[in-house]
């Protein structure tokens, strides 16, 4: 087991973030500044790239039952409501180190914890191995780090429109 978690590990911080920074220059590198820049603020903007971040996957869960062989429509619902929570945490690192690098380490943590999710639980075949309770606490895990991302960061006035 400890050489599972020691895999796991050394993943997140190599391979996974290699593989998920080409997803985070073109979610967080692009889509997020320029719906920033287009007006549709922070939050928002990174929702809509949360929503469009699990459509993209969408596919291949629907298709090919990627991560959730045994209810695919199910297993792509949660997962856009899964890649749209964790789009907070996302920006905020990508936003706080003007990086897409934090954003990929991120990205690729996560993928590491729910690839070692799914090697030891029992739960391999029912939504990933996460389920819905899992799905929900991956929900209020990132809006607590968003919260605490924002609290951390020091509050800078609005520029003044007159």
């Amino acid at each position: 087991m400890a050489l599972i978690l020691l895999n796991s590990y050394l993943a997140a911080l190599t391979i996974n973030t290699l593989f998920a920074l080409g997803e985070e220059i073109g979610w967080r590198g692009y889509l997020q500044v320029e719906l920033e820049e287009r007006g549709l603020g922070a939050v928002r903007a990174a929702l809509v790239v949360g929503l469009v971040w699990g459509l993209w996957h969408a596919s291949g869960i629907i298709l090919l039952g990627h991560n959730y062989p045994e209810n695919r429509l199910l297993g792509a619902a949660l997962f856009i409501a899964f890649t749209a929570s964790l789009s907070l945490p996302h920006a905020d690192v990508r936003r706080s180190s003007s990086s897409v690098l934090p954003a990929a380490s991120l990205h690729g943590t996560i993928n590491a914890v729910w690839g070692l999710t799914i090697l030891v639980t029992t739960l391999q075949r029912e939504l990933g191995g996460l389920g819905p309770a899992g799905i929900a606490a991956w929900a209020v895990t990132s809006a607590i780090t968003h919260i605490a991302l924002l609290r951390a960061k020091p509050q800078q006035a609005e520029p003044s429109t007159s």
